[in-house]
């Protein structure tokens, strides 16, 4: 394990139930969501599940105020509002990976998901990775494919149409940026959040502190 990224997740392996796997189902009955920006997000049935295919871009909660963008180390660290940034504050990266935002954002009542559409929790994650196998083999079929993703050697084969890219994080307690092009890491619910590495196959979840960046993908209610 990488010892910058143990500062700001506490790993631990996903348990499972067992669960049927069934045959996918039209469960997003759309194309595409638009959120309040006018970003544009194609979308994927994975079991009896419908996610976004992209990490989610908005500046603003649903009801229009604004969430607010943090580039400065200390910056990130201390503050105590919603915030979000791009990863090494690199436009670029924002166009690639989508934003990265701090569980504050995340889990604040006004909502930073489009109407319909929701934060997924762990029983979320759970069923999607149960359904693609379970957590020691899920990664593989999560990962896009193509060199300069996930390290020198990308085993993924994006199977499932999920399509994760690897944004990297921002650790909370140093506002520094850490694993970018080899993990991916989003958020869930109630400070945990999920990721994918460059050297396994494994997903992976755990408490996370407030503060960390991570990736949002969306989950249709």
């Amino acid at each position: 394990m990488k010892n910058y990224f143990l500062q700001c997740i506490f790993l631990m392996p996903i348990l499972f139930v067992s669960c049927k796997k069934e045959s996918k189902s039209n469960s997003c009955n759309t194309e595409n969501v638009t959120d309040i920006d006018g970003n544009v997000y194609e979308v994927v049935s994975i079991g009896n599940q419908c996610w976004m295919k992209q990490n989610l871009k908005v500046t603003k909660f649903k009801n229009g105020d604004p969430i607010f963008l943090v580039t400065g180390n200390s910056s990130w660290a201390n503050t105590q509002q919603t915030a979000y940034c791009y990863y090494n504050n690199d436009l670029q990266n924002g166009a690639k990976y989508g934003k990265i935002y701090n569980g504050i954002a995340v889990n604040d009542p006004r909502g930073i998901a489009s109407d319909g559409w929701r934060v997924p929790n762990k029983n979320d994650w759970n069923e999607l990775f149960n359904y693609l196998g379970g957590y020691k083999i899920a990664g593989k079929s999560m990962k896009v494919t193509g060199d300069g993703n996930f390290g020198q050697i990308n085993t993924g084969t994006n199977a499932s149409g999920f399509s994760a890219l690897p944004g990297g994080n921002r650790v909370g307690n140093t506002g520094t940026f850490a694993v970018g092009g080899t993990w991916a890491v989003f958020w869930g619910t109630n400070a945990y959040s999920f990721y994918i590495t460059d050297y396994e196959d494994y997903a992976y979840g755990g408490s996370s502190l407030i503060s960390n960046g991570c990736s949002v993908r969306l989950i249709k209610e």
